[in-house]
């Protein structure tokens, strides 16, 4: 079951996080990461379905975002370049969040960083979604190990996406992703913008 899969660690680091802030007196700081927790999930179970609009997929980054930033503060900065003709393209959800996440697993020390998130139309049906950092990047064997199945324990691992984009969608579309250690990661993925398969889920639905 995918939200059985999506990081544990997350959700406890947070609640965690929550549990020590309630403590220190930081009512806002609280209430703050429980809202945003709260969209986060709401936006990621989404009444079970497999799809999600790339605007409402954008929405749960930017809420799994915040919930950082109130335990970072202002040590990384956000750029999204959404190319607003695709926001209303219906992808399978949860394919840009673990990307950002792993920016704070794999690229990032706590010195400042950007992450920039870009979406754009290509050629023909299908759209280019990118996850940008110019964090320490990955040595070879982080991201063969990513690329793996060891990926999964604990985690909702490049290979769970990759796999499930081919399966939605086919062998045309994919992961692409360029790391070098010193130098930062860019992680590219190419979607339809539109599928057969999700034209009779909404047939279905509407009747």
């Amino acid at each position: 079951m995918l939200q059985a899969q999506i990081s544990p660690h997350f959700l406890y680091n947070t609640l965690s996080t929550i549990g020590s802030l309630a403590n220190l007196g930081e009512a806002d700081k609280v209430t703050k990461m429980v809202q945003e927790l709260s969209k986060f999930y709401r936006l990621t179970l989404n009444e079970g379905q497999v799809y999600i609009s790339l605007e409402e997929e954008v929405e749960q980054v930017k809420a799994y975002l915040d919930i950082q930033r109130v335990k970072y503060a202002d040590t990384f900065q956000v750029y999204v370049d959404i190319d607003p003709d695709i926001l209303r393209v219906p992808i399978i959800k949860l394919v840009l969040q673990p990307f950002v996440e792993n920016i704070f697993k794999h690229a990032w020390f706590g010195e400042s960083i950007a992450i920039r998130i870009t979406g754009r139309r290509l050629g023909g049906d299908r759209i280019e979604l990118k996850v940008i950092d110019n964090g320490i990047g990955m040595r070879p064997d982080t991201l063969k190990r990513m690329r793996s199945s060891e990926a999964r324990s604990g985690g909702y691992g490049l290979k769970n996406v990759e796999e499930r984009i081919k399966m939605r969608y086919g062998s045309d579309f994919g992961i692409r992703i360029g790391s070098y250690y010193g130098a930062g990661t860019t992680v590219e993925l190419i979607l339809p913008m539109d599928n057969a398969e999700i034209r009779e889920d909404k047939e279905r639905g509407d009747q």
